[in-house]
C-alpha cells in the first residue's frame, strides 16, 4: 500500500506529507492502520455554508468568463450546479464538487478552452446527465417522483418479486430525497 511505501520516510522525518481526506476516510485508515494514520496530525476544516459556497462559485463564474472570451454562464446556472452537487454528489463537499463541475460545464467536458458560448440551466442538465446516466426526469428538483411509478417500473423487469420492485423504489425515492411519501400495505392472509 502507499502507506507502507511512505512509512519509513516518515519515521525518519525525511517526508512531509500534506493530505486532504474525508472523514469516514479518515475512519476508515485509523481502523486498517493505526500507526500509518498516528503520523499525520488533523486539522479539521469545516464545509462552508451554502451563502459562502455560491460566493465562491460566483467568483468562479467570473473567473471561467474572464479566462474564456466569448464564454458566458447564466446565473440559472450557478442554482442548478448547487442544486446538482447538494443532491447527488453526496461524498464530496462544497465548495470544491460544485467549482469542479462549473469547470466541467465551462470546458464542455473537454480539457480545451470552451468556444464563445452561452451556457444555462440545460447545459448543465445536459452535462450532468450524460455524466451520471441520470435520467432526466430526476435531475429537475420540481419534478415529482411517485413511488407507485417506480415500483411499476421496477415490477415490469423483475418478474415475480414484488418485495423486490418496492425495496427498489423505496430505496430510489429516499436516494433521490423525492418528495413522496412510503406507506406500505400487506395483505391480510
Amino acid at each position: 500500500t502507499v502507506g507502507q511505501v511512505l512509512k519509513p520516510y516518515l519515521e525518519k522525518g525525511a517526508l512531509r506529507v500534506l493530505a486532504e481526506i474525508a472523514p469516514e476516510a479518515w475512519r476508515r485508515l485509523r481502523e486498517i492502520d493505526r500507526g500509518f494514520a498516528d503520523f499525520f496530525e488533523t486539522v479539521v476544516i469545516r464545509e462552508p455554508s451554502d451563502e459562502e459556497t455560491v460566493r465562491i462559485l460566483i467568483r468562479t463564474m467570473q473567473r471561467l468568463e474572464g479566462a474564456s472570451p466569448g464564454l458566458t454562464l447564466s446565473p440559472d446556472t450557478l442554482s442548478t450546479v448547487f442544486d446538482l452537487q447538494n443532491r447527488f454528489a453526496r461524498g464530496r463537499a462544497f465548495p470544491g464538487k460544485a467549482v469542479d463541475l462549473l469547470e466541467q460545464v465551462a470546458r464542455g467536458g473537454n480539457d480545451s478552452a470552451p468556444e464563445a458560448r452561452y451556457l444555462g440551466r440545460d447545459d448543465v442538465l445536459t452535462y450532468f446527465q450524460g455524466k451520471t446516466g441520470i435520467a432526466p426526469a430526476f435531475l429537475h428538483p420540481g419534478v415529482k417522483v411517485e413511488r407507485n411509478d417506480i415500483r411499476s417500473f421496477f415490477s415490469d423487469r423483475i418478474m415475480g418479486q414484488d418485495d423486490a420492485g418496492a425495496t427498489n423504489a423505496d430505496t430510489l425515492c429516499c436516494a433521490l430525497r423525492a418528495p413522496v411519501q412510503i406507506k406500505r400495505h400487506r395483505d391480510a392472509g
